[in-house]
């Protein structure tokens, strides 16, 4: 005894409903305009902390002269003036100026690093969308979701990551710096804060690397999750085409109506054409040709199967001298479009042909029967 197996129904609908379709210019254009676009902040994050360590490279010596020189002020000058209301006053505003023009260069490379990296990912976008209340802000399972979604604890594991690898790269070294500087812990101050400062360099740019390359893996992943976001099923790209071309089967109408127009307009001009030259019946092309005013013959109808016979028929009531060559009815089917002139290569089989024409149409001209 033997059992059937069950049978399975699927649901192909579903197959509809999977979003496995790249997203449409439409669809990108309306995503920027509600403020939805793609940013690394790893990347950004990144970018500054390798451009504000570069400033400190070079700006170094400027900073540190311009806060020890304050220091040395505030120590050997200030200490023997007297304190009143208008001298602590002006000591506090040179104290903020000083230290204003000690940290601009680091300020402004950083301000305009932060705005040319969002700029180069986002572009300028302007949306106040992002900012509107939404309840769902405020929801509590809402947030409980977002705080255990998968794209939080991407986050959370990538945070890890980068502690553990800017922990592994960085621990020999800070090990050693911390050596250095308490071999050194004899020596002067200025000695010391530099051998300070080139450590602490060093350990920044190990840092600033290893972000960096935490930053290029993000930049992929992120513009990942950016275009699987934006993908459309089916359906939302037939309401898309819907919505900005009209109903499709009104187009499939509009588009057969102008073929028919463009078909009568073109049997309308086998009435002033020379000569038509037919396959027999598989292909039909009309010529005409105005020596005073063409260059070359031009085609001014051409058809394939019925068309070829409309063409035919066209020509037989209108007089018009249809003569039977094959190769160069294909040829020409193939070659040359309505309203186009005949092209070089056919010139000397199209010129035997309307000769051909003319010859026959002065006899016919002349008395003799056709």
């Amino acid at each position: 005894m033997t059992v059937a197996a069950p049978v399975r129904v699927i649901n192909l609908q579903l197959f509809a409903e999977e979003r496995q379709f790249p997203a449409t210019p439409r669809r990108r254009q309306e995503a920027r305009r509600r403020g939805q676009v793609f940013r690394s902040l790893e990347v950004s994050s990144a970018v500054i902390l390798l451009g504000g360590l570069a400033t400190l490279q070079f700006f170094g010596p400027y900073i540190y002269g311009r806060m020890t020189g304050l220091i040395h002020e505030a120590l050997v000058v200030w200490t023997r003036m007297e304190l009143t209301t208008a001298t602590v006053s002006g000591l506090a505003g040179q104290v903020v100026w000083t230290f204003l023009l000690a940290v601009l260069p680091l300020l402004g490379v950083l301000a305009v690093l932060g705005l040319a990296v969002n700029a180069a990912q986002t572009g300028l976008v302007w949306s106040v969308e992002p900012l509107a209340p939404r309840l769902s802000r405020i929801n509590p399972l809402e947030g409980a979701r977002r705080i255990f979604s998968r794209r939080a604890l991407f986050e959370l594991g990538k945070s890890l990551l980068k502690v553990a690898l800017v922990a592994a790269v960085t621990y020999g070294a800070f090990r050693t710096a911390v050596e250095s500087v308490v071999a050194r812990s004899g020596a002067d101050v200025r000695s010391l804060a530099a051998a300070v400062g080139s450590h602490a360099l060093g350990l920044g740019w190990r840092a600033a690397l290893v972000l960096a390359v935490v930053a290029a893996l993000d930049y992929l992943y992120q513009r990942y999750e950016y275009e699987q976001s934006l993908k459309m099923t089916r359906q939302e790209i037939k309401e898309e085409l819907r919505q900005t071309e009209g109903d499709p089967l009104l187009r499939s109408r509009i588009r057969r109506r102008q073929r028919e127009l463009a078909q009568a307009r073109m049997l309308q001009e086998v009435r002033r054409a020379d000569v038509v030259i037919t396959n027999p019946t598989h292909y039909a092309v009309a010529l005409r040709y105005d020596p005073e005013t063409m260059d070359a013959p031009v085609c001014c109808a051409k058809g394939k199967d019925h068309m070829a016979l409309r063409i035919r028929q066209i020509a037989r009531e209108c007089n018009v001298t249809w003569v039977e060559d094959r190769f160069l009815a294909r040829s020409l089917y193939h070659a040359v479009d309505v309203g186009e002139p005949v092209p070089e290569s056919l010139y000397e089989a199209v010129a035997e042909v309307l000769a051909f024409v003319w010859r026959l149409r002065n006899r016919t001209l002349g008395g003799d029967e056709r």
